[in-house]
This record gives structure tokens, sequence and C-alpha cells, in this order.
């Protein structure tokens, strides 16, 4: 299931019937869906066993689930049609690693589609946001600007044929809940996205709610990369 504003990631990656797909670092399968919907063959590959069990039961049967590290992928050169890393890259201490080997495991001619949060291009912003988000939550790193992206891209060998953004409106508890923090951090947070709407909600993106609530606007990007035919 896609959020609201999420391109379908099958037709934005121009995925064939057939198609052999890697969704990669994909916890429970959510990009799966949207694959198997469009007749893909879909692998799901994560390295925590616990999320591969998790993967809806009505889909598991109609995908391949694989433990494996991104940056380790276990398959050959130009096993896949397309990859596909959604939500994945912010968790990683070395992104450009697991492009490269995206690109890799990828035919040539192939796209690599990347769905990630997109972090503010004004530096200190984004490593305010930065800095907030690991308090929420255990396992961010970092979210790229779509510069960066562009650039993790560049060092991957990868061209970016096609970009697209969108922004998820959410209750600023909820998407603290959602996260991994615990009192008093959740309170911490809380606290610097008020400072932000007092601010103008320039860093963190977050506005005045019904009822005297908070919201945090969240940008996202989707990228579609393209492995060259020739390497």
């Amino acid at each position: 299931m896609t959020a609201p504003g999420e391109p379908d990631i099958a037709r934005f990656a121009g995925v064939p019937p057939g198609a052999r797909v890697l969704d990669c670092a994909a916890g429970r399968g959510r990009a799966a869906a949207s694959l198997v919907a469009a007749g893909a063959r879909v692998v799901v590959l994560d390295r925590r066993e616990g999320a591969l069990g998790g993967i809806d039961p009505d889909l598991r049967p109609r995908v391949l689930p694989v433990a494996g590290d991104a940056y380790l992928l276990p398959f050959r050169d130009g096993t896949f049609d397309a990859v596909v890393l959604r939500a994945v890259l912010h968790h990683l201490e070395e992104p450009a690693r697991a492009l490269r080997e995206a690109a890799r495991v990828l035919r040539p001619g192939g796209p690599v589609v990347v769905v990630d949060k997109a972090a503010p291009e004004d530096t200190p912003a984004r490593a305010l946001r930065n800095a907030v988000e690991r308090i929420r939550h255990s396992g961010h790193v970092w979210a790229h600007s779509p510069r960066e992206l562009r650039a993790l891209a560049g060092a991957a060998r990868l061209a970016v044929e096609e970009s697209g953004e969108w922004v998820e409106e959410k209750e600023a508890s909820a998407w603290i809940a959602g996260g991994t923090c615990a009192p008093p951090w959740d309170g911490i947070v809380m606290e610097y996205l008020r400072a932000d709407l007092a601010s103008g909600g320039r860093a963190l993106g977050t506005a005045a709610g019904a009822g005297g609530g908070l919201l945090l606007r969240e940008s996202w990007i989707t990228l579609r990369l393209r492995r060259p035919e020739a390497r």
C-alpha cells in the first residue's frame, strides 16, 4: 500500500508483467503489493527474519522472501530487471554502497527506484531535521536532500531519469508514537516541534492543527535511476 501522494511504484518503474524485481531491505514488503499486482516476480529481501515473517499473509504466497544484507546482496550480477529501495536509504550508514549493490544486481539498462524522505536543502534546517529524527527513531541515520540523493546516485553510476516529490501530513503525536523513543524523549521531540512552529515551521515542517494540536509535514521524493546499458 502506498501513502497518499506517492506514485504507484510499479508504474513509476515501468515494470512489465513477468519482470523480476528486487524489493530491497523491504521489511514487510510494503512496495511489493504494487509490483505483484503489475505481474512482476518479486523477491522481498531484508536482513531481519522477523520483518520477513510479518509479510501480509495474502501477499506471502506471491513473493519470494530472502534474508540478506543490502550491502552484500546474495545475487549474481544482472539478476533483476528492476530494484526498489523504499524508505531504506535514511536508515543506512553507507547509502552509496547499497546503491552500488543495487546497480550490480540490476541488468544493464534497468531502473532502480528510490523512495525516501527528502530533507531540506538548507544545511542548518537539514541538520536539525535529522537530529530530531534520530531522537524520535533509533534506526534513523540521515535523511538526504534531493541534491544529496542525486549525488549518491551519481556515485553509484546511476543516472537520474525522473523524480517526483510529495508531502505527507501527520498528527505530530502519531508521528512521534511511530518512532522508538520513550519518555522523556518523546516530550523533547514535541518541544522541538513546538519551537519550530513558533519560528514558522521552516526547519521541521510543523503546522498548527485542529483544536490546538500540531501537524507535521514530511517531504518525500521518488527517483527513477537508470543503469547505463554499457558499464
